[in-house]
């Protein structure tokens, strides 16, 4: 969050991020989980997360929409999240496979 906070993401293109989600890692920083959430979605950045096992070894990532990040650290106290700004031309493909 910290590093993500400083940068100007529209002027670097607004990149797709892929970012690891942990409650004890942001409480470290001084900050949470809810703080990554609203820079994102400020932003213009939609959230997925993998529905399936992390790590797995078919490597088939499914994604879901993240409507909250509480919601999902509710299920798992740390994740990985894929963030694509509203406007990218990918993210109807993502959309189209989301569940």
């Amino acid at each position: 969050y910290a590093v993500l906070s400083t940068l100007p993401l529209s002027e670097i293109g607004n990149p797709i991020l892929f970012a690891e989600v942990s409650g004890a890692h942001y409480a470290r920083a001084n900050s949470g989980p809810k703080d990554l959430e609203r820079l994102l979605r400020g932003q213009g950045y939609r959230c997925f997360w993998n529905r399936n096992k992390s790590h797995a070894q078919d490597d088939v990532f499914t994604v879901i929409e993240i409507q909250s990040f509480g919601d999902v650290l509710q299920k798992k106290p740390q994740f990985n999240i894929l963030a694509i700004h509203r406007e990218d031309g990918r993210l109807p493909a993502l959309l189209a496979q989301a569940q």
